[in-house]
């Protein structure tokens, strides 16, 4: 079975068009994250590539629902700077582009929205601009930064360090070797926490993480502008 189209960019302004008028795509997923350092074995890019495989879960489950929006291409990292291949955007230019995509979209009666952040560093602007969403215009918006929903009884159950999120540790790394693990390094690995990582912790997470979101999602679909 062929998986359906999530993402706004796959479809022709007709269809998109069309796919509005018969009350599809209710919900716009806008991924977050950050391009930073991410250790010696994971992308930088780990942030959004994340945010992105979530989003897309969960616009399969909701499928035609919701349609995942194009990714913001960096985030908040101005304590990265000192390391090369950081790419940080000012406060002002992150609540910009969020501005500037709600005001794309509702007019053409897209007018709820989730962010799908995973990035810590990101969380307190995406609450500050959801504020400013609402107030601006006739939209809703939520921010789920991803791991948030998990419990700390998930956390004993399923991380061996118990830390969470943890950076590129194994929280991180487990999500990394689940979701995109031809980018993992693993042979150049060497932190203690990250080496405790496995695909099938991340795949359980994972499992956890969507199913949490896709609630969220859910109670966003049912709110009214």
């Amino acid at each position: 079975m062929t998986s359906p189209r999530v993402h706004l960019g796959e479809y022709t302004a007709t269809e998109f068009t069309q796919a509005l008028k018969d009350g599809k795509f209710q919900l716009g997923l806008l991924p977050i994250g950050s391009v930073e350092d991410h250790y010696e074995h994971c992308p930088l890019d780990h942030d959004i590539r994340s945010s992105v495989c979530v989003s897309e879960a969960i616009a399969q489950r909701l499928f035609p629902q919701a349609i995942v929006l194009p990714a913001l291409p960096a985030g908040l990292a101005e304590w990265k700077m000192d390391v090369p291949g950081t790419i940080r955007l000012r406060l002002s230019t992150m609540l910009s582009y969020i501005y500037d995509v709600v005001e794309s979209l509702v007019p053409h009666g897209l007018e709820r929205f989730l962010a799908i952040n995973g990035h810590l560093g990101n969380h307190t602007i995406l609450e500050y601009g959801g504020s400013q969403v609402v107030r601006r215009y006739k939209a809703v918006w939520r921010a789920s930064t991803y791991w948030d929903v998990l419990t700390e009884e998930d956390v004993k159950q399923h991380l061996v360090t118990g830390r969470m999120p943890g950076h590129a540790t194994e929280f991180e790394t487990a999500c990394a070797l689940a979701w995109f693990p031809q980018l993992v390094q693993k042979q150049d690995m060497v932190n203690q926490e990250a080496l405790a990582a496995t695909p099938e912790t991340g795949r359980a997470l994972a499992e956890i993480i969507v199913d949490r979101n896709t609630a969220i999602a859910e109670e966003v679909l049912a709110e009214t502008p």
